[in-house]
């Protein structure tokens, strides 16, 4: 998955969840402090969205967890993200990395205690 492919799937979950939940665009990014327009430009993945961001979307959401927003990822994260930049430092990269491969790691560890 490259990162325009990433972007738009978290976009069309983001818009998926917020049409089961029976709300509008504007409902969503009042409650999140961001503009109308950005929440659009998110759900359709043509703007990023920072970890905070997402972290209100989902609560905007009725989520439990923001991770249930995120593209499943079939491999590596960073692999899969190709990060580009350098702009970002490897532990920035890294955090990165661990966000998105939370949900398995974090489930597994669940069953297994």
């Amino acid at each position: 998955m490259n990162e325009k492919q990433f972007y738009e799937e978290l976009g069309g979950m983001i818009a998926a969840r917020r049409g089961q939940q029976g709300l509008k665009q504007a409902q969503v990014a009042q409650l999140t402090g961001m503009s109308r327009a950005a929440l659009a430009n998110i759900e359709v993945g043509r703007q990023r969205v920072l970890v905070h961001q997402i972290c209100q979307i989902a609560e905007a959401l009725k989520l439990d967890s923001a991770a249930s927003l995120l593209p499943k990822v079939q491999n590596s994260p960073a692999e899969s993200l190709q990060m580009s930049g350098s702009q970002l430092t490897q532990e920035q990269k890294s955090q990165i990395e661990r966000l998105i491969g939370s949900v398995p790691t974090t489930q597994a560890k669940t069953e297994k205690t």
